[in-house]
């Protein structure tokens, strides 16, 4: 009885043993899919990784571009501010002259018209006397006036 207590033992622990080796072959061949899977998946990402670098390198280039261009735009920006400020400065004197003039002719053009309406009265005075060269200076003043005052409105 006890030999063929142990010989069913044995059968069963065989049969277990089996059932197992079947279980774990079907584990190590689904094992083997995983890592098929695995590494193609990280061979495809590996790939994608070095085209993003080769992008991300492209776009450093690029962007290096870019800041030059600003860096050189910047500096003409500033050497055009100098120049305008400059120019400004010179059209400020310009104008600060130009009033200085326009101020002086009027000055000077007040006294001349004084000094005309001086010699009119000179002349007034002097036409009521005998000399006909009174007469001859005083028409000369007088259409001299006249054509300065047409110069005047030009």
């Amino acid at each position: 009885g006890s030999t063929q207590k142990d010989n069913e033992r044995n059968e069963s622990w065989f049969e277990q043993r089996q059932h197992g080796n079947h279980e774990c072959s079907g584990g190590k061949q689904e094992g083997q899919r995983k890592t098929e899977r695995a590494t193609t998946t990280y061979q495809s990402e590996q790939a994608e990784n070095a085209m993003l670098k080769s992008r991300l390198d492209g776009n450093d280039d690029e962007c290096s571009e870019h800041e030059s261009d600003v860096q050189r735009l910047q500096s003409s920006n500033e050497r055009l501010q100098m120049e305008m400020d400059t120019v400004l400065q010179e059209l400020q004197i310009l104008q600060d002259a130009k009033l200085s003039l326009e101020l002086e002719i009027a000055a000077y053009r007040k006294l001349l018209e004084a000094e005309e309406t001086n010699m009119r009265r000179v002349v007034e005075h002097s036409s009521g006397s005998r000399s006909g060269g009174a007469q001859l200076l005083s028409d000369m003043i007088v259409s001299k006036g006249g054509s300065g005052d047409s110069q005047k409105s030009s």
